[in-house]
């Protein structure tokens, strides 16, 4: 049976949003294919950037859904702080990406958005939504002993066999 898919339909940064958070000049160098640098310009039309942007989305999409910490939908509702955040790391994965593409070396500064993509999956990190704040919040409850009777538990029904303690 086939599954269904779970992706965002549109890319959640442009190529303009891109560039006005990375150095057109490096983005250019990596993503040109015959070695003479892309213009700003032509960059915001380039297959290999729009193609990098959508493989650094989908590694995200990918980290967020492992961790059942974030849907597609999330990602596209944040605002804001929220919002930067989220571009920051779709630029660092996008650069990455680009890097990776030139088989050249990546500098620290992208290598280390890899961890984040970890930590954001396992939850050490999260985007501002009230869900994923609201979740690492650990909330209990104290049953009284009229609690434990009214709940009817195994443990107060066979108290003659557990003991008067349990």
């Amino acid at each position: 049976m086939a599954q269904t898919p779970d992706s965002s339909p549109a890319g959640l940064l442009t190529a303009a949003q891109f560039l006005n958070r990375a150095d057109a000049r490096l983005v250019g160098d990596l993503v040109s294919q015959t070695g003479t640098r892309v213009d700003p310009t032509s960059l915001l039309t380039d297959p290999v950037l729009a193609a990098a942007l959508l493989d650094a989305q989908g590694e995200l999409e990918s980290a967020c859904q492992r961790g059942q910490r974030y849907a597609p939908a999330d990602l596209a509702a944040l605002t804001g702080a929220g919002q930067a955040k989220l571009y920051r790391v779709l630029r660092d994965l996008c650069v990455l990406k680009l890097y990776q593409l030139r088989s050249e070396d990546v500098p620290e500064r992208f290598a280390r958005v890899e961890r984040e993509l970890e930590m954001l999956g396992d939850g050490e990190k999260i985007f501002g939504l009230v869900q994923s704040e609201a979740a690492g919040i650990m909330a209990h409850q104290i049953m009284t002993p009229d609690d434990v009777a009214a709940a009817n538990l195994l443990s107060h029904r066979a108290r003659r066999l557990f003991g008067p303690d349990h």
